[in-house]
């Protein structure tokens, strides 16, 4: 299996280097990628991916668009996308759920 494990956030990208090495994974495994950013120059430079989980990611309300674009291309080019998020604030969710149903 191949796994390429991202988020926006540089010290966060750390992070996720320091616990890939905890478990064997090469740091390479580690992309910095934000949803404004296209999402099919990281589907050249990591994937194929079989499968996207996007957990706990869409705290922003303006962010809600560009995650809904990465959502449907990750569809469009055959993964399976799952979101695992924490209500916080019902607003928000609801801008989120109105990006992705559009």
């Amino acid at each position: 299996f191949r796994v390429t494990l991202s988020d926006g956030d540089a010290r966060v990208c750390a992070n996720l280097r320091y616990n890939a090495a905890l478990n064997d994974l090469d740091e390479d495994v580690v992309r910095q990628f934000r949803w404004e950013e296209d999402f099919g120059e990281l589907w050249a430079a990591a994937g194929p991916f079989d499968v996207v989980l996007a957990a706990d990611c869409v705290y922003d309300p303006a962010l809600a668009p560009p995650f809904a674009a990465v959502v449907d291309e990750a569809l469009k080019r055959g993964a399976d996308v799952v979101l695992a998020n924490a209500v916080r604030n019902p607003e928000t969710w609801r801008i989120v759920v109105e990006a992705l149903a559009a």
